[in-house]
């Protein structure tokens, strides 16, 4: 094999591949892109979704100038996308517990008296 020639793809390629195509698969579950094949239900875990994409970033780390240019390629742009989605994904998380914090945060407003029909001040008759 000379410089020009690409690798032979062999069953080590189609192997990482495969673990590749798998560890975007559950990120993009657990980022709540696709529904989970188990519930059917849609689900977000950003932490699980984190972990994934470190295990891409380790996976490309390590088969850097040693895997198949179409792995290295996938690896990439599976990294890529779902650095990307987990983003939007954790930037939605935000934007849904900063109105809950508003909420919590927010005084109750003292009753008005005048408005309370229970109130002996209202004018109702005892």
């Amino acid at each position: 094999m000379n410089e020009t020639t690409t690798p032979e793809f062999d069953k080590h390629d189609q192997s990482l591949m495969m673990l590749a195509l798998n560890l975007q698969t559950g990120a993009l579950v657990q980022l709540g892109k696709l529904a989970d094949p188990q519930s059917g239900q849609m689900r977000r875990d950003l932490e699980g979704a984190r972990l994934s994409i470190d295990l891409l970033d380790m996976l490309k780390a390590k088969t850097k100038g040693n895997a198949h240019p179409e792995v290295a390629g996938l690896l990439s742009r599976a990294a890529m996308d779902l650095k990307l989605n987990y983003m939007d994904e954790l930037k939605k998380e935000r934007q849904e517990a900063a109105p809950a914090a508003d909420a919590e945060a927010a005084p109750d407003p003292a009753p008005d008296p005048a408005s309370d029909p229970a109130s002996d001040e209202g004018g109702s008759p005892s």
